[in-house]
């Protein structure tokens, strides 16, 4: 018989630094709020300044802007293409070539904006 052995189980140690562990994530957890408010308040008052990189910044918007457009385009293209082959199969050549005609045209644009994104993204990685 060892000192300790029969007195404390292996597992209340384990349970006991489980409980500790999930006491310190809770608190923290509760502080978070009102940290951030303190930090709001601050930048508020003036006590702390932000320094933000403009052309990083500018950078990154012209990113997602292109991005969305992309998406824009590529929507555009799969509705005015369903809606030519809706038009087509229903025996409306006319309208069916306009529309596809439309989907080609939205289609060049999204082609453009592909490589100017892709020309953009090479120049990025020369820097």
């Amino acid at each position: 018989m060892t000192k300790g052995s029969f007195s404390q189980p292996p597992n209340t140690d384990l349970f006991g630094e489980l409980g500790r562990q999930a006491a310190q994530v809770s608190n923290s957890a509760f502080s978070l709020p009102r940290r951030m408010e303190d930090t709001l308040d601050k930048i508020e008052q003036g006590d702390i300044r932000l320094r933000v990189r403009t052309a990083e910044t500018d950078r990154i918007l012209r990113q997602m802007n292109q991005t969305h457009m992309s998406n824009n385009y590529a929507l555009l293209i799969g509705a005015f293409t369903l809606s030519a082959t809706i038009l087509l199969v229903n025996k409306y050549v006319w309208l069916a070539a306009i529309s596809a005609i439309v989907a080609l045209v939205v289609g060049l644009g999204f082609l453009r904006l592909l490589l100017k994104i892709k020309r953009y993204e090479n120049f990025e990685r020369m820097l």
